[in-house]
């Protein structure tokens, strides 16, 4: 064999076996991580409430010392403030909608019946578009601005 050739197959041999490690790595992933990643946008979504409330009691405790009836004491009052939580989120986003539909009234007492059917498929379309590009929660995730969150520096 000639230089060129035995080049050639040089080249060949590497990406073969960089292609097959890749490919084996592929396929053996799934039994060293079964997990998915967790994160507001993963497969996992964000953790459990249960969960949450640990880890600030866990934070809470490391800083404080807190004793077991502060502990139990503090997971009451998380756990009774993220339910109020949770039902004001549903008055909100029912008062959200009811806002919603109250501006869709006042939008097709001014326009034409013509107009209204354009100016609905052309909503329903943006909608569309911007949930098949940012997902149902928008581009952040529903977390709202980075520089918004303290101790967090702007993008």
């Amino acid at each position: 064999m000639n230089r060129t050739s035995m080049r050639l197959w040089a080249g060949l041999f590497v990406i073969v076996v960089f292609s097959g490690g890749l490919a084996g790595g592929f396929a053996v992933r799934p039994w060293f991580d079964p997990e998915p990643p967790r994160g507001f946008r993963g497969r996992g979504g964000p953790p459990p409430s249960a969960r949450m409330t640990e880890r600030l009691l866990d934070r809470l405790d490391a800083n404080l010392e807190l004793s077991d009836d502060q502990r139990g004491r503090l997971r009451e009052v998380f756990e009774a403030g993220q339910q109020r939580f949770r039902e004001l989120n549903a008055g909100v986003r029912e008062q959200f909608e009811a806002e919603r539909a109250r501006m869709n009234a006042d939008i097709a007492a001014i326009l034409t019946a013509e107009q209204m059917e354009i100016f609905e498929s052309r909503i329903v379309r943006m909608r569309r578009d911007r949930r098949d590009r940012f997902g149902p929660r928008g581009p952040d995730g529903g977390r709202g601005p980075r520089g918004d969150r303290p101790g967090r520096p702007p993008r």
